[in-house]
Order: C-alpha cells, then sequence, then structure tokens
C-alpha cells in the first residue's frame, strides 16, 4: 500500500531520526519532492507507521498526518522520477 505522511515540525530542532525512520523501514521505498509530504510504500498500516514515528517528533507541537492513498487515478506537476516512482509502486 501507498501511505502519504503530511506533517509540520518545529523549526530549528534535529530531526533526523524521523527522516530516517521514513527512509529506512524494512519493506520500503519512498518519494520525497514536495517540502513535508512523502508517499511511502510499505506494508504498514496508517496506524503502524503512527507508532513507530511519533516518538520521534514533538507531540506537543509537531503535526503529522498519515493516510493511505489509491494511486491509480491522480494528476499533478511534479519531476518526471516522481511520476515513475507513483506508477512503479502503485
Amino acid at each position: 500500500m501507498i501511505l502519504l505522511i503530511a506533517y509540520k515540525l518545529t523549526p530549528n530542532r534535529d530531526y533526523t531520526a524521523f527522516y530516517d525512520a521514513l527512509k529506512g523501514a524494512p519493506t520500503q521505498t519512498w518519494s520525497h519532492y514536495i517540502d513535508n509530504i512523502w508517499l511511502l510504500k510499505t506494508e504498514e498500516t496508517p496506524v503502524q507507521l503512527n507508532a513507530r514515528i511519533s516518538p520521534l517528533i514533538n507531540q506537543g507541537t509537531d503535526t503529522i498526518f498519515i493516510v493511505k492513498v489509491d494511486a491509480t487515478d491522480y494528476k499533478g506537476w511534479l519531476p518526471t522520477d516522481a511520476h515513475e516512482w507513483i506508477r512503479a509502486n502503485r
């Protein structure tokens, strides 16, 4: 499944562990072409992913939204390789 992760993080904090967690989960590929939005192909559900990454952000000031997406019908202006990733992973 493909999950869309959108977030707003507190400026001037180190979120390296958060970004590494998004990029490094097993059986997962990712695409990140728009600030604060990632697409992940993963076997994790939104609840499972949230449980894994939410400890890596400030839950008092940061926001995060995770949703399963159907990428069979989409439109947008992205680089060619972003569209190729979507087609390959839907």
